[in-house]
């Protein structure tokens, strides 16, 4: 088995023919290393613990359509993640949808479709959802997004165990169950993302236990699914070290020997497709300033943004640092094209390169193209192609995004007149 941020499959692709036929950035996603992250955090899981791909971390129908052959479960946060799982070929009954905003039309269609798993994040959306429910004589799983007194301190971005717009805090819950007209059957945390800390994730999922078992002996008596969304991190950067699978598998099955777990849920989404990913792209200038040198690259955070908004740092080499050639020059910060200062994706950081070589960033399958200003500064939006064995193919070309503005789209628009109804 490979590193987890090992990227030597790339050597036997030869970027400048790609680039030169394809254009550049672009990002490049491997099949072969979804399959083996995945059967990394699988192997040896009880049976009864599903794995629900999060279709946000990197929603393109191929991508889909490979988990799929891995597990026929998916976990989406909208509509049209929703259309595009049910498109790549998942059973409405094997989805859960998550979000604290869905509104009532979305539900609506939910749960026409017959979706199997709806979580609420409030304690009104479970009213609103109890009576579409009755309306659509809907026959799925109704849970519930708690926000619990505590989290895992390692998160990057954190989402529970303090004021949030996520789930909702336990001392809301009291006698809801006996409010609805459908039961509540499934219990939902999900805290954070990207830990690495396997002990904590641990001790984390034990406390959870203890709510949940306070909550079906105290006031959600038909609750039979405990999920744990996702958070498992990946290694990103240098010195970081790799998540325990091992350590969270041993846990989650210790979980599931409770009778009063029927089934048990997880919702990874980076770990299986976080490092399965890279994105590549060309040095436009390589220009000094005030004694600092820069690389400007085609790839702004239009292409991708996590490094500089969110200030999680993905690694970054050249290529020629891959396949050890030539690189005579040094540079202390490697930023995008774009006409704004925060388009920057290393700072301080000297990478050495030559003048006609490409920038890789590592780990961006996840949260790459799919979290990017893909409309800022209505620069192209990078192709997506994916590696399968000894195939290559392109799985998403490169769009214009200034086509949402075509004339003829807007004029076709049916429009209304606002006039009447500008003021108050």
């Amino acid at each position: 088995m490979t590193e987890l941020n090992d990227i030597s499959w790339l050597k036997k692709w030869n970027i400048q023919k790609i680039s030169k036929s394809l254009g550049t950035p672009f990002y490049l996603y491997n099949q072969d290393k979804i399959i083996e992250n995945y059967n990394l955090l699988t192997e040896g899981l009880h049976s009864k613990i599903n794995v629900f791909y999060a279709a946000k971390a990197n929603p393109n129908p191929e991508i889909l359509r490979c988990i799929k052959m891995l597990t026929p479960h998916i976990e989406v946060s909208s509509l049209g993640e929703f259309r595009l799982s049910r498109k790549a070929g998942y059973q409405a009954a094997n989805i859960i949808v998550n979000g604290p905003g869905k509104s009532k039309n979305e539900i609506d269609i939910y749960l026409q479709e017959e979706i199997g798993y709806i979580n609420a994040e409030s304690i009104e959306e479970i009213k609103l959802i109890s009576v579409l429910a009755d309306k659509h004589n809907w026959d799925g799983k109704l849970g519930i997004r708690i926000n619990p007194d505590f989290n895992i301190h390692d998160t990057v971005l954190t989402t529970g165990g303090i004021p949030s717009k996520f789930g909702i805090d336990l001392n809301h819950i009291d006698n809801i169950d006996e409010l609805l007209r459908i039961k509540i059957k499934m219990l939902h945390v999900h805290v954070g993302s990207r830990s690495l800390d396997g002990d904590e994730i641990s001790i984390f999922y034990m406390k959870i236990l203890e709510v949940y078992l306070s909550l079906k002996t105290n006031l959600l008596p038909n609750l039979e699914i405990l999920d744990l969304g996702g958070g498992f991190g990946i290694p990103i950067r240098d010195g970081e070290l790799p998540l325990d699978v091992k350590k969270i598998i041993s846990t989650l099955n210790n979980l599931v020997q409770y009778d009063e777990i029927d089934q048990l849920f997880i919702e990874p989404g980076r770990f299986i497709i976080g490092n399965a990913g890279i994105c590549i792209s060309k040095i436009l200038y390589i220009k000094e300033s005030k004694g600092e040198t820069f690389a400007i690259i085609d790839a702004g955070t239009n292409t991708f943004a996590r490094n500089s908004l969110v200030r999680d740092q993905h690694k970054i080499i050249s290529l020629s640092e891959l396949h050890n050639t030539n690189r005579d020059i040094s540079v202390d910060h490697v930023v995008g094209p774009l006409c704004t200062s925060f388009d920057w994706h290393q700072l301080n950081k000297p990478i050495r390169c030559s003048s006609d070589d490409y920038m890789i960033i590592y780990s961006t399958g996840a949260y790459g193209l799919t979290a990017a200003q893909s409309l800022f500064m209505m620069r192209p939006i990078a192709p997506e192609l994916l590696i399968n064995g000894d195939d290559i193919s392109v799985i998403n070309n490169e769009f214009d995004p200034t086509i949402i503005y075509d004339n003829k789209l807007i004029t076709d628009f049916p429009r209304t007149d606002l006039m009447d109804i500008k003021y108050y």
